[in-house]
């Protein structure tokens, strides 16, 4: 398997997260398809739904720290990168995978039988490494080098290219350029940030409260605001 931890390690990973109640997942998933410009379909996000409770509940099983309300039960609203990361480490490591670091995969092996394994470089000797496998999972992100997208410099799409040279299809890439909102000189690029935040005006009139999407700031600013935003390079 070929990974890379990205955006999560540094920012975290904030998760959508419904009780398995019929009528709530119905409206999360409706309110989903809406967002999404009914290009979705039903039944991936009701999959998704499904499959976020099943790996949470296991996450928790496995020793994650999620805080807990005033009645005691378990907010499993976010993840905190590093500490999660450290998590899936700690299991991979206990279910005897050999972790390479600082290693990254330059090819895919493949023959007329299909991909039967990687070839790479150890960054910190030099030296190239070779695994054969019966099966291969490419899990290395998107393509985001150099966006100044926060933990996303380091994207560079290479699991994209190799498995596009080994005959894969690349699937939906006509919706990968999304832009998120941010303040023009911060250094957090996450829109997520702005779903606690109230902005204002010159004069002090709050203009915006709270939500995170592109299209309520854009038409704040265009209202006259004078708001600002900054959109990383490739943010995809």
């Amino acid at each position: 398997m070929s990974a890379q931890a990205g955006p999560p390690l540094p920012g975290g990973t904030t998760l959508l997260v419904i009780p398995p109640v019929a009528e709530l997942r119905e409206q999360a998933v409706q309110a989903r398809l809406k967002a999404g410009g009914y290009l979705s379909e039903n039944a991936w996000i009701h999959r998704v739904l499904d499959e976020v409770e099943i790996r949470l509940r296991l996450l928790e099983d496995w020793g994650y720290p999620f805080r807990k309300d005033e009645r005691g039960e378990t907010l499993r609203t976010h993840l905190h990168g590093p500490e999660y990361m450290k998590l899936m480490r700690r299991a991979v490591r206990k279910a005897g995978v050999r972790i390479l670091d600082q290693s990254p995969a330059l090819e895919l092996l493949a023959d007329e039988h299909g991909v039967g394994g990687a070839r790479g470089i150890d960054r910190l000797t030099g030296r190239t490494w070779e695994v054969r496998a019966h099966a291969v999972v490419v899990a290395t992100g998107g393509c985001t080098f150099l966006s100044k997208g926060l933990g996303c410099n380091v994207l560079t799409g290479e699991g994209l290219l190799m498995s596009a040279e080994a005959g894969a299809e690349l699937s939906g890439m006509e919706f990968s350029r999304q832009y998120a909102p941010s303040y023009a000189d911060g250094s957090v690029t996450r829109g997520r940030m702005l779903a606690w935040s109230t902005l204002y005006d010159a004069a002090g009139r709050p203009i915006h409260a709270g939500g995170s999407h592109l299209r309520q700031l854009t038409q704040t600013a265009a209202g006259g605001a004078g708001l600002r935003l900054h959109r990383p390079r490739g943010y995809g």
